[in-house]
């Protein structure tokens, strides 16, 4: 984070890491500690399976004007709706989706510092492929990989030409089964949907 921190503004960051690796809750640490410099922050959720800002099955984002305790408690100021809890059956549409999104961060005005936390398809060829050509559209200074143990060698490998942080997971990060993310997307659907009405 401090080597992050103290790069020149405007830095883009890109977090890419497994299932639970602890993707987002560095997302949001690496926030809380830019806006307590005076830093002006943006974070795009790129997760479609488990969506903080934004609905499951979107890619969103919201500019944070006060500290984060959970990126869930984020409202999204906009959201690119991919169609799909995974991008593996959708990779043209979600990296569509994020250049949109970094291109909207961007028009409504200057940040210093992007966050960009991704899903946890990292392993196998296509993954691989994938998240090298958003790294590509999106352009971050930094990508930081977390992994648990050697599963991100083959990503950060074809990542030579850039600037990469690799770290191990944290311990302390919970793993969620398929239940409990099924949940989560349930209750993020809730969120959304709260209030909403039919249209005839």
């Amino acid at each position: 984070v401090g080597e992050i921190l103290s790069q020149a503004k405007p830095t883009t960051v890109m977090v890419v890491g497994g299932v639970d690796s602890g993707k987002t809750s560095l997302s949001a640490y690496l926030a809380n500690k830019a806006l307590k410099e005076g830093k002006r922050v943006a974070l795009i959720d790129a997760d479609l399976g488990q969506a903080d800002i934004g609905p499951p099955s979107t890619i969103g984002f919201s500019r944070l004007t006060k500290l984060v305790r959970d990126p869930f408690d984020v409202k999204a100021e906009d959201a690119y709706f991919v169609g799909s809890t995974s991008p593996s059956g959708s990779v043209r549409k979600a990296i569509e989706g994020l250049v949109k999104m970094r291109e909207a961060v961007l028009k409504k005005g200057t940040v210093d510092l992007l966050i960009v936390n991704t899903d946890g398809w990292v392993e196998g060829e296509d993954a691989v492929g994938y998240k090298v050509e958003l790294v590509d559209r999106v352009t971050p200074h930094i990508v930081v990989g977390i992994q648990q143990q050697e599963e991100l060698t083959p990503l950060l490998t074809a990542l030579k030409e850039k600037k990469v942080i690799a770290v191990e997971s944290p311990p302390a990060v919970r793993r969620r089964d398929r239940d409990k993310r099924k949940t989560l997307r349930e209750l993020s659907y809730k969120k959304y949907l709260r209030g909403a009405k039919m249209e005839m």
